[in-house]
């Protein structure tokens, strides 16, 4: 309901301002056991999981990572704050994926545009190359700084 950014199976990706994203949900406050990142608006239930910045490990097994945390994006069990080589990072589901697959890897919606800008900081978004790798590109990366996203 305060979701700003929806998947397809219906898991919040990023809350309307004012609203923390908790497990995929919007929430107004985050639980008194949560670790809280206020800048990026996300609750983190506390958890026994062994792999660092892990959100959400297997049941019974706390050394595999299932989510990971506070922008963070799983590849290969570990919780990275950007995805390795040519992986683009997928904000919707905070994971790396293959440069040939769809990911969300801009910042939705952003107040910033890349017109001019290719290979610099926009304000609340990025035009440089590693943009993609870190989640963090303006909406309007493809149109003005195109050869990044080829590859």
């Amino acid at each position: 309901m305060n979701c700003e950014l929806c998947s397809d199976t219906n898991k919040c990706g990023q809350c309307k301002p004012g609203y923390f994203l908790r497990s995929q949900e919007c929430v107004e406050s985050c639980g008194s056991s949560d670790k809280i990142s206020k800048h990026n608006m996300i609750c983190s239930k506390t958890n026994r999981c062994l792999v660092d910045n892990c959100l959400e490990c297997e049941d019974n097994n706390p050394s595999v990572c299932r989510q990971c945390f506070n922008g963070h994006y799983l590849h290969n069990n570990m919780c990275h704050l950007s995805c390795p080589g040519t992986l683009r990072a997928d904000r919707m589901n905070w994971i790396c994926l293959e440069s040939n697959m769809f990911s969300w890897y801009w910042v939705f919606p952003s107040k910033s545009s890349c017109r001019n800008k290719c290979d610099m900081i926009a304000g609340d978004c990025s035009c440089r190359q590693d943009c993609i790798n870190y989640g963090n590109c303006c909406q309007d990366v493809e149109d003005y700084c195109y050869k990044f996203i080829i590859s």
